[in-house]
């Protein structure tokens, strides 16, 4: 399981700082896809990162039609 802040400081940190960020959520639970989903949301806020590289290594995590919705939404693109 990651742990919720130290994912968030790091993905919000990277974006401002202009990085590729890749992370593989999904590996523990279904929470954790939720939390990337929601530091990325909060990365975004910051600076846009629609159009960006911010890869996720082996979506299949994203078990949850929600959590693939949102991230096409947001993201342009997710297949599993």
């Amino acid at each position: 399981m990651m742990n919720r802040d130290l994912l968030f400081r790091h993905i919000r940190e990277g974006n401002r700082r202009g990085w590729t960020v890749a992370v593989t959520p999904g590996i523990g639970s279904e929470q954790e896809v939720d939390d990337f989903l929601d530091a990325l949301e909060a990365a975004d806020r910051d600076r846009p990162i629609f159009g960006r590289r911010f890869p996720v290594m082996h979506p299949t995590g994203f078990r949850r039609a929600d959590q693939r919705s949102s991230a096409q939404k947001n993201w342009g693109s997710c297949s599993t």
